[in-house]
């Protein structure tokens, strides 16, 4: 789901993934803005019975990479079964839940719980309960959430601004208290040809982490950041642990308290069982964003 402020976009397109015309071809601004929801299925991802399933990583599918509310799905073609036709791109659940009280009643609930919530909008983020009943929102288990965290230049390294992650994690704890799943994709403000400094980034995140682990968790938490800063950390952990072409270089495991993992060639998919000690309750996925453009930062 996504709330943005602007102009609507063109008619819609029966070639695009759920009939939304793609943002890029343009907006209507003979018509004025205004704040609209806009939401749809994800396929974003192969489908589970599809055999691309079984080499899909973090990073091929990144959540900042997600196109879904502008039309350009990945995989909508995938959602195919028996050659028959297209899994809806809709979800299709306002008609069912209007139907009646007790339709409303018993599948409110389930709409929540069981589906995977993709939020995007800030807009949204900042001021969740004035738009999703606070219920709505402890029914929520799995989440994925893109987020802008800005950056200083101090020392000639790029420090990600703590009160901007602290903000999101602030949001999920206060809102989502039922949470089990989580992808969370950090869009880093980049200055640019400086390093970036991502220890204290993620000491804040093993804390947050740490508060949410559970017995109950079917699979760890995951976090991006953007594609320059995970190359330069993926390029440390290469160097320190001597690692000579072996391993898999789009998703590195993190043990709470520091300790880096690079998951094994050849890869196979099956990252999680074939890391050495990876639980869901000690550890969880790093990887990589989206290629973001470097800017001129800030100096301190």
């Amino acid at each position: 789901m996504d709330l943005t402020y602007g102009h609507p976009p063109m008619a819609g397109n029966k070639e695009a993934h759920a009939m939304i015309q793609e943002w890029r071809l343009g907006l209507d601004k003979s018509r004025p803005k205004s704040w609209s929801w806009r939401g749809c299925t994800c396929h974003r991802k192969p489908p589970p019975w599809h055999p691309a399933i079984a080499t899909e990583s973090y990073s091929s599918r990144a959540v900042d990479k997600d196109r879904c509310c502008v039309g350009l799905a990945h995989c909508c073609d995938m959602w195919t079964k028996n050659g028959k036709e297209l899994y809806g791109c809709w979800i299709g659940a306002l008609g069912w839940l209007q139907t009646c009280r007790q339709a409303y009643t018993e599948g409110i609930d389930v709409l929540y719980s069981t589906n995977i919530i993709h939020i995007s909008s800030a807009a949204l983020l900042i001021d969740l309960p004035a738009y999703i009943l606070p219920q709505r929102l402890s029914a929520i288990t799995s989440l994925e959430i893109i987020w802008f965290v800005e950056t200083d230049v101090c020392v000639g390294k790029n420090l990600p601004r703590e009160k901007d992650l602290n903000a999101i994690l602030l949001i999920l704890d206060n809102h989502f208290p039922s949470l089990k799943r989580l992808n969370l994709a950090l869009r880093l403000g980049l200055s640019q040809d400086v390093e970036t400094q991502l220890k204290y980034l993620f000491v804040i995140l093993d804390d947050f982490f740490i508060r949410h682990v559970s017995d109950s968790m079917r699979e760890p938490f995951a976090v991006s950041v953007s594609y320059a800063a995970y190359v330069e950390l993926r390029r440390e952990i290469v160097r320190a642990q001597g690692h000579e072409g072996h391993v898999f270089h789009w998703q590195i495991w993190r043990f709470f308290g520091g300790e880096y993992v690079l998951p094994q060639k050849p890869w196979t998919g099956d990252y999680f069982n074939n890391t050495p000690g990876a639980r869901c309750n000690n550890g969880y996925w790093i990887y990589s964003g989206e290629i973001n453009i470097r800017t001129g930062g800030r100096g301190s």
